[in-house]
């Protein structure tokens, strides 16, 4: 049928489909001088404008050097201060005399300091954690003490009193620099001292902002001042982390672009365009000359009678006319009127749906080109009609399935969906299970569902059934593939939708898998999981599109805990995947946040081939208590098949089961959250509540 359509258009009288082209080619002469004329004027510009913003810049790094600089020099000071004062023999002898009130009298002299607003002396090891006193220690500041402690130069840092900013400096209590450590020293500087130091600085010049930031951490701004434009700020380098100096220039530092630069630019662009209009005015000028001559050749031909072959002309307009003689010559001359063989073979042809006999047929008998063509036409139409049913047929066959199967009662459990895979679980009941989630989402508002799966040999099958599911019900899928089950609730959260269903056949034998599944920020049970198991046997499903996108979660879950984490010490931690999901990322991220990691079966594989993933049994906890031994860890962990749920064992191998554990927990936020509620569930011992009560908390 291609090849017809070749022939034919063989013997159809060429024109010219060009004018685009033939129009840029006219434009030529003149687009070089205006091209010029323009690029030099862009480069004036861009001179006139870079000159000003350099200056600027380098203003800016001279008044924010000199500012960062200075703020440097003072808390280089402070610390050089605090190293002095906790240097000498005299206060070395008032710590080895354990005598408190000569402990008092020695931070008592130390707060008569100009611009000191306290201090406090500790012997070595006994500093600890008081916020209620008039110099406040906290967690953070206890570190800077453990610190110094252990010898290590530690850098100023800002902490808030009441409504008052002081900065604290830590330094270790030692005869000399070679001589042991016997305590430590932190003396509170006001802020005002460090403010002091900073050089003036005109009101329009710019805006220095100083604040202290860790981490993630929120920043905290101490001093603002001067007028900012709309610039940009720059940051410094005070030359301590966590010291954050920005400079945001002024009014006063504008400078503007130069003039003459400017109107030199405009001048060359302008003669550029200019002369490049009269040099393309000149080649029309050559183009209808040219044009005039050969219409009027082609006029001369005709006028004698002649046959002339069409030929195109350099100006659109004029090479149409042209065209347009050419076919009225040929349709003058005489033509060969069609035999009846001709015409009853190709109604032969027709007959037998023959397009290229039709063709064939039209080469001989048709020279106007009115009749050419026709046959192309219906080609063409006939293509695209079979592609497009075609592509409706493909469409039938991809559209979602219509009625779900009987599914086991079984599997819809209190907690969750569970079942054995080829019993009671397979590929189709996860595509059902997917719907009848999605459509429960999409009831409750939220069509966007996170998606993630453990380790098991079942998963890849399963999860790519279960997205389909929730694709053909019209949910937005974000697939953040194998990861442990609190990355996957952690994805619910931060990502668009608060739907998330987790793949996992959690603490479970190999061949077991299931659904954990959150709606809309509410976890499902009991008579919600029972609610998913009647929207299938009643086919009260949706079904609409979705999409499905792939999301890497465990980077930005990986950052969150470790920027919300500051470890007291160093601790050398066995830890025990067991094959499991958590192999992913738990030991990387407990090494990050400043842990020693030995890593048990880290390596995620199905089959559990080293133990039962369930740290709830003490022989699954085997492995890890001799590690923990074998290596004198401070402490060992141990890790279901999801990641969500934690064994725990101390440096001397010692289990320390859930309800111990959750004790452990409680005295510790009660200790940095006095008053707050504990909640723990109906399995923990009656110990909890006395224990929770006898330290300020109130159990629920």
């Amino acid at each position: 049928m291609k090849g017809s359509q070749h022939s034919a258009s063989q013997h159809a009288i060429p024109t010219d489909n060009s004018p685009p082209a033939a129009s840029l080619t006219g434009l030529a002469p003149g687009l070089v001088p205006a091209a010029i004329g323009l690029l030099i004027a862009a480069a004036l510009v861009w001179m006139a404008l870079a000159t000003g913003p350099q200056q600027q810049d380098q203003l800016v790094q001279a008044w924010g050097g000199n500012q960062a600089a200075a703020v440097g020099l003072a808390l280089r000071q402070i610390n050089a201060d605090t190293q002095s004062a906790a240097s000498g023999a005299a206060l070395v002898q008032t710590l080895q005399s354990n005598d408190a009130a000569a402990l008092l009298a020695a931070q008592d002299r130390f707060t008569r300091w100009d611009g000191l607003a306290g201090a406090l002396l500790y012997p070595k090891g006994l500093a600890d954690v008081d916020t209620q006193g008039a110099l406040p220690v906290s967690f953070a500041t206890l570190d800077m003490l453990n610190k110094a402690a252990q010898g290590e130069a530690v850098a100023p840092e800002a902490r808030k009193v009441g409504e008052r900013w002081l900065i604290y400096s830590a330094a270790p209590v030692r005869a000399a620099a070679s001589q042991p450590v016997v305590g430590t020293l932190l003396l509170a500087f006001d802020l005002q001292r460090l403010l002091n130091a900073l050089p003036a600085l005109p009101a329009d010049a710019g805006q220095v902002v100083l604040s202290q930031q860790f981490g993630s951490g929120p920043a905290q701004v101490f001093l603002q001042r001067g007028q900012a434009d709309e610039g940009k700020a720059q940051a410094f380098d005070t030359g301590y982390p966590g010291w954050k100096l920005e400079f945001t220039p002024g009014p006063g530092l504008k400078t503007s672009p130069s003039v003459m630069l400017l109107l030199l630019a405009l001048i060359i662009a302008a003669a550029g365009v200019l002369l490049g209009l009269h040099r393309n005015e000149r080649a029309l000028q050559k183009r209808i000359c040219a044009d005039a001559r050969q219409l009027d050749q082609l006029l001369q031909e005709l006028s004698r009678g002649k046959a002339v072959k069409p030929f195109g002309l350099s100006l659109p307009a004029l090479s149409g006319l042209a065209q347009a003689l050419a076919r009225v010559s040929l349709r003058s001359q005489p033509q060969a009127a069609p035999v009846l063989a001709a015409g009853e073979q190709r109604d032969a042809d027709i007959a037998k749906g023959s397009a290229s006999s039709t063709v064939a047929a039209s080469r001989t008998d048709w020279t106007d080109p009115l009749f050419q063509d026709t046959d192309i036409l219906d080609i063409d139409l006939l293509d695209e009609n079979q592609d497009f049913l075609r592509s409706e047929h493909n469409l039938a066959m991809n559209s979602p399935a219509s009625v779900a199967p009987n599914l086991p009662e079984t599997i819809f459990r209190a907690y969750d969906i569970r079942g054995v895979v080829g019993d009671t679980l397979n590929a189709e009941t996860a595509y059902w299970i997917g719907r009848a989630i999605g459509s429960e989402s999409l009831a409750q508002n939220e069509p966007n569902v996170s998606v993630g799966r453990d380790g098991r040999l079942s998963g890849p099958e399963l999860v790519q059934q279960l997205i389909q599911g929730l694709h053909d019900s019209g949910c937005h899928v974000s697939d953040v593939g194998l990861v442990p089950t609190p990355a996957l609730y952690y994805a619910a959260n931060v990502l668009a939708g608060k739907t998330g269903v987790m793949l996992t056949g959690s603490h479970n034998p190999k061949d077991y898998n299931g659904f954990k599944i959150v709606i809309a920020g509410d976890t499902l049970a009991n008579e919600q999981i029972q609610a998913l198991h009647e929207r299938i046997k009643t086919n009260n499903l949706t079904s609409q599109k979705g999409s499905i996108t792939q999301v890497d979660i465990l980077e930005r879950y990986f950052q969150q805990i470790k920027n919300d984490i500051v470890m007291a010490r160093k601790l050398k931690v066995v830890v025990d995947c067991g094959n499991g999901a958590a192999g992913v990322i738990a030991p990387q991220l407990i090494e990050a946040l400043g842990c020693e990691v030995i890593s048990l079966f880290a390596e995620v594989d199905g089959n559990f081939p080293n133990h039962h993933p369930d740290p709830g049994k003490l022989e699954n906890l085997q492995d890890l208590i001799a590690k923990v031994k074998e290596t004198g860890a401070d402490l060992g962990l141990a890790f279901d098949g999801d990641g969500d749920r934690v064994g725990v064992v101390t440096n001397a191998g010692n289990v320390v089961y859930p309800d111990r554990l959750l004790m452990l927990f409680a005295l510790d936020v009660l200790k940095r959250n006095p008053g707050a509620d504990i909640i723990f569930d109906v399995k923990c011992t009656r110990r909890l509540t006395p224990l929770i009560s006898e330290h300020g908390g109130r159990s629920v």
